[in-house]
């Protein structure tokens, strides 16, 4: 016995552009180092930034499900002329040897005015 392979293709899948994104770097930042939070949206767009203890979802009618949720905190901001938005702060004190992981996405408003939301993404802040 062998194997019959006859029809293989090779590719690359590229993902949809999402109306907004959304980068936390390093990914696992250790106690009191700098994380940058990276946004990317339409040029000279408002959004929100929510950081939170779990994955939610936290729920307004009329706005798409936010993938934080516990306690939360929340950044207001503006996009510049290229779309892009950076700020960075220290990561928190961690006393649990496995870490504390937290989770944020952006909801932003498109050049149509509609509210759109960014990748989901999760940090895990260590000792």
């Amino acid at each position: 016995g062998g194997w019959n392979i006859d029809d293989i293709e090779v590719g690359t899948r590229t993902p949809p552009l999402l109306p907004a994104t959304l980068r936390l770097l390093p990914e696992q930042p250790t106690t009191e180092t700098s994380v940058q939070v990276l946004v990317q949206t339409d040029p000279g767009q408002l959004f929100v930034f929510a950081l939170g203890t779990n994955s939610g979802p936290t729920v307004f009618p009329g706005i798409p499900d936010l993938a934080v949720g516990g306690a939360m905190l929340t950044l207001l901001g503006f996009t510049d002329a290229q779309g892009a938005f950076a700020t960075s702060f220290p990561a928190p004190s961690v006393q649990s040897p496995s870490g504390s992981m937290w989770f944020a996405q952006v909801l932003a408003l498109d050049a149509n005015q509609q509210i759109v939301r960014s990748n989901p993404s999760r940090i895990l802040f260590t000792r």
